[in-house]
């Protein structure tokens, strides 16, 4: 079936053959086995736009209930209003907030990756086709020293924007749609945060397109020489703020939280979405007294001592590419379980845990035996959705 993350349990599953964990696998994909590492990277920025983008953790909740329906009365529901909007093909871009999800997570992996080797790997993939032109045209910009800088080695925006079109079909679309209209660098900074906000929404392709049309003419000039990491803190609060206001405009209510939604809604009788919610509140109290997360607030102006945590967590969840923010992120929200083809599973957040804590008390052995219980939970839940879906096709 390929390699997947699957919302509805939270796992992450690869095709290729199990090996020993190593830590390097997300801290340093671009040069730990990387064609692996980037398959492991980009499901676990899936996992975490399921714990910062609302819309998709509704798409979740609206599974979670079909499955206790379908296991309570035997009755196969359809799809939810989420779910629909999700694959819905917008008349005005011809994306969808589907599309728009894949091209943030492509986004992010040419990011973590590099795009002169993301490409590289997919020429030589059986799996996936590129025209002789393209790859002619590619090759030759290497030659010219226009795709890596022939001194200091980093990679140029011809190069990003070559490995950001040949995504797959659709998937470059969104990226794209900013492209055409904006210099490299409003593109960059501004498009991952938009997609962000704008799957915190009802409506992620409306707004999204909003925001492009409105917010993104008024950031023609950023500051000059400031690094792009720079760049996605100084706009974030801008951004956010903008999306609050077009959700009001368009009717469609609040930005839609993770750990919000969990909380109030049927993801709280989910055993690993019970447990996200944890791990997202544990990372919050991590973040909420640090340096960070006061100048991050500062960019609001006055913010409550208690909603520093929740904005500096949401910050590097809508940012996973940032060097910074994945750090804490593979630290304290590394994706549960990556299952293989013989069934042998990575316990990442273990794995990572034990970097931090090497030592085990009783307090640690407590921990890591509830994560290993929700690594089962994950596989459990994961079986009877497949049980669902296997009745809802017939076969």
């Amino acid at each position: 079936m390929g390699s997947a993350f699957r919302p509805i349990s939270a796992l992450i599953e690869v095709e290729f053959p199990w090996r020993e964990a190593n830590p390097k696998t997300l801290r340093h994909p671009a040069i730990h086995r990387p064609q692996e590492s980037r398959i492991v990277f980009h499901e676990s920025v899936h996992y975490w736009q399921q714990l910062g983008q609302g819309f998709m953790t509704k798409i979740a909740q609206e599974d979670w209930i079909r499955l206790l329906l379908f296991e309570k009365n035997n009755v196969v529901a359809d799809p939810g209003p989420y779910r629909i909007e999700f694959a819905r093909q917008h008349v005005v871009s011809d994306f969808s907030a589907h599309d728009l999800l894949e091209s943030l997570a492509r986004f992010w992996d040419v990011h973590a990756i590099g795009p002169h080797r993301l490409l590289e790997m997919e020429f030589i993939d059986p799996r996936r086709s590129f025209s002789e032109l393209f790859k002619e045209q590619y090759f030759a910009f290497k030659k010219k020293g226009l795709i890596v800088h022939p001194e200091h080695g980093g990679y140029s925006d011809l190069a990003f924007d070559m490995t950001m079109d040949a995504a797959a079909g659709s998937y470059a679309k969104p990226y794209q749609y900013v492209r055409e209209r904006f210099n490299s660098v409003v593109t960059g900074t501004v498009f991952p945060l938009a997609g962000y906000f704008a799957l915190q929404t009802k409506k992620p392709i409306d707004v999204f397109l909003k925001i492009i049309d409105t917010v993104v003419p008024n950031l023609e000039h950023p500051p000059r020489g400031r690094a792009i990491h720079d760049l996605w803190k100084t706009y974030y609060s801008l951004i956010r703020d903008h999306t609050l206001r077009i959700a009001h405009q368009l009717k469609i209510g609040d930005l839609i939280l993770t750990a919000a939604l969990i909380k109030k809604g049927p993801l709280q009788d989910h055993p690993v979405y019970r447990w996200i919610f944890i791990e997202l509140d544990r990372a919050r109290r991590a973040l909420e007294d640090t340096p960070f997360a006061s100048e991050l607030a500062q960019t609001f102006g006055h913010v409550p001592h208690g909603l520093r945590g929740v904005l500096a967590t949401d910050f590097c969840l809508s940012c996973p590419g940032d060097t910074s923010n994945r750090s804490f992120l593979v630290e304290w929200l590394a994706p549960l379980c990556v299952l293989f083809p013989n069934g042998k599973r990575w316990l990442l957040t273990e794995l990572h845990r034990r970097e931090l804590v090497p030592r085990i008390d009783d307090l640690e052995r407590e921990v890591s035996e509830d994560r290993l219980k929700v690594a089962e939970d994950a596989m459990n839940v994961q079986e009877r959705w497949l049980a669902f879906r296997r009745s809802a096709r017939g076969y």
